[in-house]
């Protein structure tokens, strides 16, 4: 019986070893730790040296010599750091700055212990040169930073037409109301009869002067207010949500959001919008606050003629009121009806419409249903 070949042993060719740590685009190292004496270099690699710019002679005779090219800010830092990782004799990793003929260079260093037969450790590791990923990491922050600052002038810009068209539109709407009464009054009392015929009639001519005024004032308002553009109505709606974060956060309550990223657009007047959205928000909030489930849904759905902002809520519901009645404003004692005001007018002014009804949740649903328009 023949006896089969041996397999062949295959053996690396060092040089050929050498020439592949020479190309990869890592720098790579050999780091030993002696059983007595200070650590020294035993290999650096080509790429090692063009990141470090280090005179190979120098760095491999003193290691202290490799810390010249770290940056003066974190070169303390990295001097504890790796005597703590020699002394803990596990996996090492440091990120930091490198200083390359002035310039500002970020790096990775990895290494792994490996326990030599004397009873030495050699660490084997690598520098990977992540100076891009860090501007990247920069830039994308910048932008978040930008974001933010673009939502705070929003904001800002948000409160200030509220409490200048909308705030003085609420004012009139409640003026109105003791003003329309009075003109009532003294209508009736004419027609009783009153012996003051002279008096009452110069009250009534007064107040139907200021309801008339009162009323130019609010279509001038809401003519002033609403400059109609393209929009995102998705985009309205997060950015009314950031108004009520901190309310939402601080009564525990769930929300719940199905708001797609594209298909929402129309024209309208986005600030205004962001107002009627925050008041229907607020009072979704007053609604669940005593309840023991506190949950609220927002949904933007939009079809070929309408884009509809659907908030729900877990609360205890609206009263049995007719649609154009509904206290959307305050359900609460003593409540104004600003809120009211302020979500009607907004929607009016859009051509749109608001239904009620009940949310899957438990409490009350409000639409506002917009026409799509031309975009």
């Amino acid at each position: 019986m023949d006896t089969p070949p041996a397999t062949p042993i295959v053996t690396a060719n060092p040089q050929t070893a050498l020439e592949l740590t020479d190309n990869i685009p890592v720098g790579t190292y050999v780091l030993l730790s002696p059983l007595e004496g200070p650590q020294r270099f035993t290999f650096l690699s080509k790429r090692w040296l063009e990141m470090t710019r280090l005179d190979p002679a120098k760095v491999m005779t003193d290691i202290s010599h490799y810390f010249t090219v770290v940056h003066p800010d974190d070169r303390e830092a990295a001097i504890a750091h790796n005597i703590a990782g020699n002394a803990a004799g596990v996996r090492y990793f440091w990120e930091g700055r490198w200083l390359q003929d002035g310039t500002t260079r970020w790096v990775t260093i990895e290494s792994n212990p490996r326990r030599l037969p004397n009873g030495e450790v050699a660490w084997e590791g690598v520098v990977t040169d992540i100076t891009a990923r860090k501007h990247a990491e920069a830039e994308l922050e910048l932008a978040r930073e930008r974001e933010r600052k673009r939502e705070k002038l929003a904001r800002r810009k948000l409160e200030r037409k509220l409490k200048t068209s909308l705030t003085a539109s609420a004012v009139a709407h409640e003026i109105n109301q003791p003003l329309s009464s009075i003109l009532l009054s003294v209508k009736m009392a004419l027609e009783r009869g009153s012996t003051d015929t002279e008096h009452l009639e110069a009250l009534a001519a007064e107040a139907e002067f200021v309801v008339r005024t009162i009323e130019r004032m609010k279509v001038l308002l809401r003519n002033v207010q609403t400059g109609h553009r393209p929009l995102n109505l998705g985009q309205v709606v997060k950015s009314s949500l950031l108004q009520v974060d901190q309310l939402l956060t601080a009564h525990g309550v769930t929300l719940v959001l199905d708001i797609k990223k594209h298909g929402a657009r129309l024209k309208g007047d986005a600030e205004q919008l962001q107002i009627a959205i925050v008041n229907v928000l607020r009072n979704a909030v007053e609604a669940v606050t005593p309840c023991a489930r506190r949950e609220i849904s927002v949904a933007v759905k939009a079809g070929k003629k309408h884009v509809d902002v659907v908030i729900g809520d877990s609360g205890p519901g609206l009263p049995a009121t007719p649609p154009d009645e509904a206290p959307l404003g305050s359900t609460k004692h003593g409540g104004s009806g600003i809120g009211l005001f302020v979500v009607r007018t907004a929607v009016k002014n859009h051509r749109g419409k608001i239904e009620l009804g009940r949310s899957p949740l438990g409490g009350a649903e409000v639409r506002l249903s917009l026409p799509v328009g031309r975009t």
